[in-house]
């Protein structure tokens, strides 16, 4: 044993995180664990780390625990890329040897090629992983097993994250039918009550006379009826009880509310053929020095017809990013060549920074502010779409939303809008499982030509793209 938890839990301010998790860390574990964003997971690793005390119970390591940290990457080292500033901090860790090697979204800003090393090294990694990931493709790679937070508890299981999901569904679907064993029970009750009063009113009504000549009769028979309705009213109450637990245990499981946007597709009847046509194109950064060769395409020809589904892909600074701006005029990009695009009106440009929301604005004022003519109604029921329903949802202010919530705004004012060409830039970095659930329910349905950005592999899996493009070598090479 290297790390035992007894009754431990931890709390904010503002809110219980989770409590009552008792579990030990051993030899071989590979752990990752999960939650939507704010659950507490880097909470607990701090816990872990010994940087913040337990709210309630204890957290003890053995004698023998090394531990190493690597923190999520929040601002680059200058002049480093993502990965490299990764793995220089691993590095780091690594050099104490430690047997506990605990990771906080690792895989963010990683490329597809040092997606694949860092995999490779922690399979050979000789200690007890502990990670923090959104990331399903890594974790069927690493994990063995799932500790998932959520609704204030830390949910144990042993296996693969996949194999996790299958149980939950299988555990939902049996609650399921013990629900709808319950509404037929309770029908089946229901119905007999009324039988039963109808041929109570049916006996009242022939033995009145007689009922009246006797007077212990009438007592007997009142005291039968009281019995009876009691009965039927405590098998009533038992079986409202026994659902409401089973329905708490369906919410316990929490699976992710889907998302079923709509879309405006009148453009979409005229808009066939080509979206974009380069022809020896070139691009560079205006001012560009020697230090930012790295950014640099040349030799472009493309052709996109509309309804493709692409995925751009490429190592970390090799100009992926600076195609797409390419592509929307950014005023940071130059190019050369012959280039055929469509209106910036008609395309949609998405990053993990959300530069199309106005944070001065509130949620629902934003949708107001891309249809002018819409009323009220139109608003709510658009908004509700993408799971902003109550008051206090709709009337937030932009500017205290959390990654998740501008996430599906920023997909909910795009959706009001369908533009031809819908372009996302890493937008599932730094999401949690629910909400990058939630952007491949919507990329799933939007009906134009998607151009997208992501190392993400299970999300892209999901999202049916048809065509695949690198930039390697400062050129463009469809496989």
């Amino acid at each position: 044993m290297h790390i035992q938890f007894k009754n431990f839990g931890l709390s904010t301010q503002s809110k219980e995180l989770f409590s009552s998790f008792t579990a030990q860390v051993n030899e071989g574990d590979r752990i990752a664990i999960i939650g939507r964003n704010g659950s507490g997971k880097t909470s607990l690793l701090k816990a872990i780390l010994g940087e913040i005390e337990p709210t309630e119970g204890t957290i003890q390591c053995s004698d023998s625990t090394i531990l190493s940290y690597v923190s999520q990457l929040d601002n680059l080292h200058t002049g480093l890329s993502g990965a490299q500033s990764f793995n220089k901090r691993l590095s780091k860790a690594l050099s104490n040897f430690p047997n506990v090697l605990i990771l906080d979204e690792p895989t963010n800003h990683l490329d597809a090629d040092n997606r694949k090393s860092l995999i490779n090294m922690l399979k050979y990694f000789y200690g007890i992983l502990i990670i923090v990931t959104h990331d399903v493709a890594f974790i069927n790679s690493i994990a063995n097993t799932i500790w998932e937070i959520d609704s204030g508890r830390i949910h144990i299981f042993k296996g693969r994250y996949d194999d996790y999901q299958q149980e939950k569904l299988h555990k939902k679907n049996h609650l399921l039918k013990q629900v709808d064993q319950i509404d037929r029970e309770k029908k089946q009750a229901h119905l007999k009550l009324m039988k039963e009063q109808k041929r109570a009113a049916s006996s009242k009504s022939q033995g009145q006379k007689s009922i009246d000549n006797r007077k212990w009769a009438t007592v007997v028979s009142k005291a039968k009826t009281d019995r009876g309705n009691t009965t039927a009213n405590k098998n009533k109450a038992a079986l409202v009880q026994n659902q409401q637990a089973l329905k708490q245990k369906l919410k316990d499981l929490h699976f992710v509310e889907e998302i079923k946007p709509s879309f405006e597709l009148g453009k979409f009847s005229v808009s066939k053929g080509n979206i974009i046509t380069i022809s020896d194109g070139q691009l560079r950064y205006k001012g560009e020095g020697e230090a930012k060769a790295s950014a640099i395409v040349n030799n472009i020809n493309l052709k996109v017809m509309s309804g493709d589904r692409i995925i751009l892909q490429g190592k970390n600074g090799s100009g992926k990013t600076s195609f797409l701006k390419a592509l929307i005029s950014h005023p940071s990009i130059c190019t050369s060549g012959d280039w055929e695009l469509i209106r910036p009106n008609d395309i949609g440009y998405l990053d993990q920074k959300y530069a199309n929301l106005d944070e001065n604005l509130t949620v629902y004022e934003s949708v107001k502010q891309v249809q002018p003519k819409w009323i009220d109604q139109d608003i709510r029921h658009k908004l509700n779409e993408f799971l902003f329903r109550k008051n206090e949802e709709v009337f937030k202010p932009i500017r205290v939303l959390s990654g998740g919530e501008k996430v599906r705004l920023s997909l909910c004012l795009l959706s009001t809008l369908t533009p031809k060409l819908l372009i996302l830039d890493e937008v599932t970095n730094n999401l949690d499982m629910e909400t990058k659930e939630h952007v491949a329910c919507v990329i799933e349905q939007y009906p134009g030509t998607l151009l997208i950005i992501s190392h993400d592999t299970h999300f892209l899996e999901r999202i049916n793209c048809s065509r695949r493009i690198t930039v390697e070598n400062n050129m463009l090479v469809e496989e």
